[in-house]
């Protein structure tokens, strides 16, 4: 196998899980909140429909993904 080549799988192998990519959105939609470019509402139901869309709340479960909408937007409920 080439350099590239190992470079390339390796990476891969590196890839975020689905809910951690999940929960750094979640952190980014509250910096959008905490900036006035986004309401409370849109980015927590907008982020609850994406858990559910994606398979997260099947996989994860409801209780999972409400701790860590809670732990992103803590600051501004």
């Amino acid at each position: 196998m080439s350099s590239a080549a190992r470079k390339i799988d390796h990476h891969q192998s590196a890839k975020p899980s689905p809910i951690e990519v999940f929960r750094e959105r979640a952190r980014a939609r509250a910096m959008l909140v905490a900036n006035g470019l986004m309401d409370l509402q849109t980015a927590v139901d907008g982020m609850q429909e994406t858990a559910g869309a994606q398979g997260l709340v099947a996989k994860y479960g409801q209780d999972e993904i409400q701790q860590i909408l809670s732990e992103a937007f803590a600051r501004w409920r």
